[in-house]
């Protein structure tokens, strides 16, 4: 019960930080609510290891079950929370990341997050000047090692052989900081140990200090796949000539494909509902169709069903489906309606997306030749290439933003009407767009206002919905920033 009542506290914190994001605010003060709204999600995972018991150690964290990471979007979400606690001190923070580091993992974020919390904490208490730096690195097997340096007086002479010891603390930590326990780096060892890892600690011929935590990790088959090819050109499939749709009510996924398949050659055919797309799979030939399975007028299944089965000499073409459905019985359902291959949505980089057109395509036998005057050169492909390590809100910034402004006029105006047919397209759509985004917090809603617009009370509906908005605007606002400032992807790649 307490655990309950701390969670709903929590959330009301984190509800009101939402509230006062939404609304134009200065950057300063923007920055500093954010790092709130992020310590607050923090403790709500904390929270969350607990499990409605009183006696849980560092040590539970190793049964936390591993889910696939965004790493570039975790990183961002450090640099947010961490920056204004350095700036406070007077000290700067850097976050960098390895190119050799995956861009999706399987991990327990909660542990990473705790782990890099102490790591970082503690940097900051000591340091006293210069920059903290955060390292992602990756290394064989498996392994991602988060590397924090400080610019400050280091480990004590007499502690540094024992200081991941709890209480162990020397004189300068003692008068830096007097209230401090010593208990920071012995949590991360126990954290690391735990998951199969270690933590190892030295001072810096330069001055400062180095602590280095190695943490197993998971990778998807298909980034296996695609990594083990070494992304050379020739190894992607060439589709000059090739007929390609794509379907997908979100603009960002259109988007996405549209880019990836032209890359290769293909001439590229968008519609933004099922029935339209149908009509043109009948009516001429196309060689392969990406489908979104959740659409207007039309869902993705009954296109699928009703191609197959008219007789046209191309129906069997391959095709790739798209959805927000992840169960067992979900993707037998979609592969039964003639799927030969399934994106689970939210489609979170851009290298599991090439894996799969390179499989489906690399199934069948190429079209007749029909050539194309502008196809796509090696530069265009090898320019493509070294961009597939980015993750989709890097990639496409612009389009998500307008997927999330569509959704969020949709949205009031079916809370306004009561309109639970189309609560739940958009709380479906809402899923995959802030997935790619990179909005856990964001997606999480959307479930619930999905689980909602199909079982609950119009009161929970329209309590839900309006945090939803309220979420999406905050994400609305960060991206757009994010894209101001930092795109460098640059249109040529794609002229």
């Amino acid at each position: 019960m307490l655990q309950h009542d701390l969670r709903a506290g929590l959330d009301e914190i984190i509800g009101g930080v939402d509230r006062v994001l939404a609304f134009e605010v200065e950057p300063q003060k923007r920055a500093e609510l954010e790092r709130i709204r992020v310590s607050g999600e923090e403790l709500a995972r904390l929270l969350d290891l607990l499990n409605g018991g009183t006696e849980a150690r560092v040590e539970d964290a190793a049964d936390q079950k591993a889910t696939l990471l965004d790493i570039r979007i975790f990183l961002r979400t450090l640099e947010r929370r961490w920056t204004c606690a350095a700036r406070d001190r007077d000290l700067a923070f850097e976050p960098l990341i390895s190119p050799q580091v995956p861009p999706a993992l399987l991990v327990d974020r909660g542990l990473l997050e705790r782990i890099a919390g102490n790591l970082l904490r503690n940097a900051f208490a000591y340091s006293g000047k210069g920059t903290v730096r955060l390292h992602l690195e990756f290394e064989l097997p498996h392994s991602l090692i988060l590397r924090v340096t400080d610019e400050g007086p280091g480990f004590a002479a007499e502690v540094i052989s024992e200081a991941a010891r709890p209480g162990a603390r020397g004189p300068v930590a003692r008068r830096l900081r007097p209230e401090g326990q010593g208990l920071g780096l012995s949590i991360c060892r126990t954290l690391c140990e735990a998951q199969g890892g270690w933590v190892s600690w030295a001072n810096r011929p330069e001055g400062g200090s180095e602590i280095k935590a190695r943490i197993p990790v998971g990778i998807p088959a298909s980034q296996e796949s695609a990594a083990a090819k070494h992304t050379r050109i020739e190894e992607l499939p060439d589709l000059t000539g090739w007929r390609t749709l794509v379907a997908d009510d979100s603009e960002s996924t259109r988007a996405l494909f549209t880019h990836l398949l032209g890359a290769m050659g293909a001439d590229v055919l968008t519609f933004s509902d099922g029935a339209g797309a149908l009509r043109r799979l009948l009516a001429e030939p196309v060689d392969l169709a990406v489908l979104d399975v959740e659409m207007p007028e039309l869902d993705g299944l009954e296109v699928m069903r009703r191609l197959r089965g008219s007789g046209r000499v191309w129906s069997r073409l391959p095709i790739i489906a798209c959805s927000g459905r992840s169960g067992p019985g979900d993707h037998r359902e979609i592969r039964m309606a003639g799927a030969d291959l399934i994106l689970t949505k939210p489609l979170a980089a851009v290298i599991p997306i090439l894996h799969a057109i390179c499989d489906v395509t690399g199934h069948c036998p190429p079209p007749a030749p029909r050539p194309r005057p502008n196809a796509p050169g090696d530069r265009l492909l090898a320019r493509l290439l070294g961009r597939t390590g980015s993750s989709l809100p890097e990639f496409l910034s612009e389009q998500i933003v307008n997927d999330l402004r569509t959704i969020a006029q949709s949205l009031r105006v079916a809370l306004a009407q009561g309109d639970r047919l189309i609560l739940r397209q958009q709380s479906h759509k809402l899923i995959a767009v802030a997935g790619a985004g990179g909005d856990d917090t964001l997606t999480r809603q959307a479930r619930a206002l999905d689980s909602a617009a199909r079982h609950g009370t119009y009161e929970d509906i329209n309590e839900l919905g309006q945090i939803a908005l309220v979420l999406l605007d905050r994400l609305i606002v960060r991206m757009t920033e994010d894209f101001l400032e930092k795109n460098d992807f640059n249109d040529e790649y794609f002229t």
